[in-house]
């Protein structure tokens, strides 16, 4: 029997800064949900933590300091290499994170 395709796909729930999947680990990157508090929330995807190549940022509408959510999804993932670490900002700000981690 196959696989699923959506099989072994993880929700991280994001309320501070760090690694999504284990350090060391390559990471597919299926998407990001952020519920947004004021109007600088924002999640920043990295491959290889802090510093790291820049997958994905989401931001939420400079605009509206309203609650709001802003969602990406993927059908084909990003590929974080090293892993995938989350810097999220703005206060009351909290994402989910979509991924699978690769074993290698």
């Amino acid at each position: 029997m196959s696989q699923a395709r959506n099989e072994g796909i993880k929700s991280k729930a994001i309320t501070s800064s760090g690694v999504v999947t284990t350090a060391g680990k390559t990471g597919l990157l299926y998407g990001v949900c952020l519920y947004t508090a004021a109007a600088d929330s924002s999640i920043l995807i990295e491959d290889g933590g802090t510093g790291g190549t820049e997958l994905l940022k989401v931001a939420g509408d400079a605009t509206n300091d309203a609650t709001s959510t802003k969602s990406v999804i993927f059908s084909t993932p990003i590929v974080g290499d090293t892993d995938l670490y989350a810097t999220i900002a703005g206060a009351g700000a909290t994402a989910n994170v979509f991924y699978k981690e690769i074993e290698q």
